[in-house]
């Protein structure tokens, strides 16, 4: 009874965690469209001023359901990840490879495999999660190390971004020779 009792308490925990995300960074969906679900990860992380995570994976991989079991034990921290990130799962399976897609990203090792982008696009960076890791399982101080690298990354990233907004460039200066 009390194995029954957990279990449909992590479902609902899933449920509700799940239900104020959008359906892109919830599961490996080999029927989505990763062009169209990255274009409306780039939109959210512009307007909530976020990075993108690209989380590659699929139902097939072991590590990815510790992943998401991992996220549903540590729901804080996994609130403290979309602080930061706009969470976007990537399949990759034998349904849907998505291979014009990670045709435009790094060669992948392991999966589930993290990349980063900023809100234009940009792949900033490439994270192995086997180096979360310490004995077998994921810990959570290697991620809370992830989130918090990344969280002031993503301050400085912003705080250039504004500053090249406000910024004129050298030729749109009346004067200068390029503008005659």
């Amino acid at each position: 009874m009390r194995a029954l009792t957990i279990a449909v308490a992590m479902l609902f925990n899933t449920f509700v965690f799940a239900a104020d995300r959008p359906e892109y960074s919830i599961a490996y969906d080999p029927d989505r469209n990763a062009f169209v679900d990255f274009k409306m990860a780039l939109d959210d992380a512009k307007e909530n001023q976020k990075l993108v995570l690209l989380e590659l994976g699929g139902d097939w991989c072991r590590w990815c359901h510790i992943l998401d079991e991992f996220y549903q034990r540590n729901n804080k921290l996994k609130q403290q990840l979309l602080e930061v990130f706009v969470v976007m799962k990537v399949n990759v399976s034998e349904e849907n490879w998505n291979d014009e897609f990670r045709s435009h990203l790094p060669e992948v090792i392991a999966y589930p495999h993290f990349f980063i982008t900023d809100f234009d696009g940009h792949v900033i960076a490439s994270q192995n999660v086997y180096e979360f890791e310490d004995r077998g399982i994921y810990s959570r101080r290697l991620f809370k190390n992830f989130i918090n690298i990344w969280s002031k990354a993503n301050q400085t990233i912003q705080g250039i971004k504004t500053a090249q907004a406000k910024s004129q460039s050298i030729s749109d200066i009346q004067g200068s020779p390029t503008s005659s």
